[in-house]
């Protein structure tokens, strides 16, 4: 039976890649899956296509979104 993770093996680099697929790019951005898939579908966060069954997020776009979040637990921004 195949382990389940939640993607914290997969970031066993020295610095996260800068295209990641939803799994690692939702615990990137500390999100579960569930989450991380409310902020795709509301435009918040947008995936790109590198292949033709192949969708990655980019890191710089995911590190964009999270410094846009107020501080200190605010109100969630709009999109």
């Amino acid at each position: 039976m195949k382990r389940k993770t939640n993607g914290a093996d997969a970031l066993k680099f020295h610095f996260p890649p800068t295209a990641m697929p939803k799994r690692i790019a939702a615990y990137y951005c500390g999100l579960s899956v569930r989450s991380f898939e409310r902020l795709v579908a509301t435009g918040r966060i947008r995936p790109r296509r590198v292949a033709a069954r192949t969708i990655v997020y980019l890191r710089w776009e995911l590190d964009e979104y999270l410094a846009g979040l107020p501080a200190g637990g605010g109100e969630t921004p709009t999109a």
